[in-house]
């Protein structure tokens, strides 16, 4: 896993054109938001064609959030990316083993001299409990569910990432450049309740005497 300062998040899926550029996208979205410095994203596929794009449904679904991924090529996953990763998020559990087991079986191959360390590949099923299916060859209804699906999971997996503040933190935490409020001296305002609203005030002195008038007779 990189130690270094700033930390790599690599999405992975098969070929880099569907699932993981939008999760990429909508990760530097979230990023954004929570003001998260020091986290660099990516994306990249197991079998990614060289110089390929981003699928159109993709990028379409990606602009009606809101979102874009300006000059994306397809990148292929290779092993001194998932060495220089804080951590790689795969799009299904399948392939988070496969990379593991590839990875596994290259070390002991290679006599040790390639890592085997497998501790920083994660999957979208063991961080949220769900896989994230393959839209691709479907119409485009189907990527705005898979959008959907990685939407709702970002925030949970950056939270289990250690890399996002929590809610309540988020919540306590002075807006920047700004200082709290200063503390009003002297003693607090009783506030009126009901009792006191509703009741009729007591009159000061004593009570007038009445003046009785005699009956003739």
């Amino acid at each position: 896993m990189n130690e270094s300062k700033t930390k790599k998040i690599i999405f992975v899926c098969t070929g880099n054109t569907c699932r993981s550029p939008m999760a990429e996208a909508v990760c530097r979205s979230e990023l954004k938001r929570l003001r998260v410095e020091g986290v660099e994203v990516s994306s990249a596929g197991t079998s990614a064609s060289k110089n390929g794009g981003i699928n159109p449904n993709s990028a379409i679904t990606l602009a009606e959030n809101g979102l874009t991924l300006e000059n994306f090529t397809s990148t292929q996953l290779t092993y001194e990316l998932l060495d220089s990763a804080y951590a790689v998020v795969c799009m299904t559990e399948k392939q988070r083993l496969e990379i593991e087991e590839k990875r596994t079986l290259d070390f002991f191959m290679s006599g040790g001299k390639r890592s085997g360390w497998n501790e920083n590949i994660h999957s979208f099923y063991s961080l949220v409990g769900y896989d994230v299916p393959d839209p691709y060859g479907m119409d485009i209804s189907c990527y705005r569910i898979v959008f959907q699906k990685i939407s709702e999971g970002m925030g949970t997996i950056l939270e289990k990432l250690g890399v996002k503040k929590t809610e309540k933190a988020q919540e306590v935490a002075p807006a920047p450049n700004e200082s709290p409020a200063p503390k009003k001296r002297g003693r607090p305002k009783k506030q009126a309740t009901m009792d006191t609203v509703k009741s009729t005030p007591k009159k000061r002195g004593r009570p007038k005497k009445k003046v009785e008038t005699k009956k003739e007779e």
